[in-house]
């Protein structure tokens, strides 16, 4: 095979690569510190000499999303905390479409695995939110009343309220939320693709996400939120509410919204925060593009 082809064949792969999205773009955001390959090596420094987590932590997964989705990120965590998988709780609601109904089910699911003796809210954790999952644990930590009286307020919503003595009922006791591509603005996908509710919800502007920006502070939590460049679902300058900004990294050429949950720099960071140890990254200037 002479050098012309061999040439070929490997820009042609490169090519095939690049449309898998498997081919990372060189890093642009001036504000991190740690390369990919340094955080693979932190996450198995991490794994030599595992710390515990300093509470029970949540994985809410995305807009109609099975929990398989939120195994790559699970696995990870496990292995640098030394913490079973099982002793993770995912939480899926693939066939449920308004935001009520999740917000029950995920505080119900949190109550049937770590029970509080609180009529008012759940144990203390930490949260995980896969795109739309994060927007799930920013309601379920609004107050009941609060959620309740929303539903006059214009969102979207298909459920009845609750309750007060069922416990699902309970707020969401969030103490820290990392979000992975959460539209926190609203999702640029959702603004000519709606085909329910929760993505009528999603769309930029709506009186749901009004709702959460008006919560924000009510009840106190501490908001870590990551994205990649280049997300056609999300938009990565969408990823933190306003005011606020990402942290944020170019990602790769394509699939940039479904690979969030791997990038090692984000995984790494949250497994220093989730064992009480110091941020590996912080939030600096905003995204440069969606």
């Amino acid at each position: 095979m002479n050098m012309r082809v061999r040439l070929l064949f490997i820009a042609m792969g490169g090519l095939a690569a690049a449309m898998a999205g498997c081919v990372p773009l060189p890093a642009r955001n001036p504000s991190l510190e740690i390369s990919r390959e340094g955080a693979r090596n932190e996450l198995k420094k991490m794994a030599l000499a595992p710390l515990p987590l300093t509470r029970h932590v949540v994985i809410l997964c995305g807009y109609h999303t099975p929990a398989l989705r939120a195994q790559s990120i699970v696995r990870a965590l496990s292995n640098a905390t030394g913490t079973p998988r099982e002793d993770f709780l995912v939480v899926s609601y693939v066939m449920m479409a308004n935001f009520d109904a999740i917000a029950r089910y995920t505080v119900g699911k949190i109550e049937e695995r770590w029970p509080s003796e609180s009529a008012y809210e759940t144990q203390p954790v930490d949260v995980i939110g896969i795109s739309m999952g994060g927007l799930v644990g920013r309601y379920a930590a609004i107050p009941r009343e609060r959620r309740r009286l929303s539903r006059d307020e214009g969102f979207h919503s298909d459920s009845q309220p609750a309750p007060a003595s069922d416990p699902s009922s309970k707020r969401l006791n969030m103490k820290r939320l990392f979000t992975f591509a959460t539209p926190h603005r609203g999702a640029t996908l959702a603004q000519t693709v709606a085909p329910d509710s929760l993505a009528r919800d999603m769309r930029s502007g709506s009186a749901f996400l009004g709702l959460l920006d008006q919560e924000r502070h009510a009840c106190p939590f501490d908001l870590v939120c990551y994205v990649q460049e280049h997300d056609n679902v999300v938009g990565a300058k969408n990823a933190a509410p306003p005011g606020e900004e990402p942290i944020w990294t170019q990602g790769l050429i394509t699939a940039n919204h479904f690979t969030v949950v791997d990038e090692p720099r984000f995984v790494a960071d949250v497994a220093h925060r989730l064992t009480g140890q110091p941020p590996l990254l912080q939030a600096g200037e905003p995204p440069q593009r969606n």
